[in-house]
């Protein structure tokens, strides 16, 4: 065979191999595209649970202190659009406190009447950008949002109405954030893995094809 011939037979070989490299990168990175589509749609709907049971505490909250309502007698009803507080709900408790510092109503009753100091002394994270601060909640187990309200009372003296403040602490669980972030971390390492030694296996076995079939003074039949 002809150095010409050879090295016709070498380019196109290089050619067809550096094609399928590329073919084989583009397969991985629509792969990987797909996964990461799905968690991201898993977590979306996570965040939104998150973001829809804000409003929801914040509803029972207004019931405690303008209609008189318990907060204890409020959750965890049968009604499916009740607020569950459990150890798998994204809210874990909600506090009315007065400006003493004692906890004037809560979804527990046994705080009633005791002290309450705030645990969280994280910075805050943003309800509305919860998706793009995953990052931001490292180990934490929980996150207080906190407000406050003005109210009017009876005085038990007098009878006078007077304005009140009440403090607000809504202590949401990051239970299941973390767990979807984790979980996520996971499968795109699994997957990143799988896909790189399918990946060199494949050019490996293909790449030992195509020198046999294309070596010097082989005939291609």
């Amino acid at each position: 065979m002809r150095l010409g011939d050879a090295y016709k037979q070498f380019s196109t070989f290089r050619a067809q191999l550096v094609v399928f490299i590329v073919a084989m990168l583009a397969l991985a990175m629509v792969a990987l595209s797909l996964v990461n589509q799905q968690l991201e749609n898993r977590t979306t709907r996570v965040v939104d649970e998150y973001i829809r049971s804000i409003p929801l505490a914040t509803g029972l909250v207004f019931r405690s202190l303008f209609k008189g309502e318990n907060l204890y007698d409020l959750v965890n009803l049968p009604d499916p659009d009740s607020l569950a507080i459990n150890s798998e709900s994204s809210i874990q408790q909600i506090l009315i406190v007065d400006s003493e510092g004692k906890v004037f109503d809560s979804t527990d009753k046994k705080d009633i009447g005791t002290l309450y100091k705030p645990k969280d002394k994280d910075s805050p994270i943003g309800m509305g950008n919860l998706k793009n601060e995953l990052n931001e909640i490292g180990a934490r187990q929980s996150q207080t949002l906190n407000f406050s309200l003005t109210t009017a009372v009876e005085d038990a003296e007098t009878g006078a109405r007077k304005d009140v403040e009440r403090n607000i602490y809504i202590v949401i669980s990051l239970k299941r954030l973390q767990q979807v972030k984790a979980a996520g971390d996971s499968i795109r390492l699994i997957v990143s893995l799988v896909l790189s030694l399918l990946l060199i296996a494949a050019i490996a076995i293909f790449s030992k094809r195509f020198t046999r079939r294309w070596a010097p003074g082989r005939q291609v039949g």
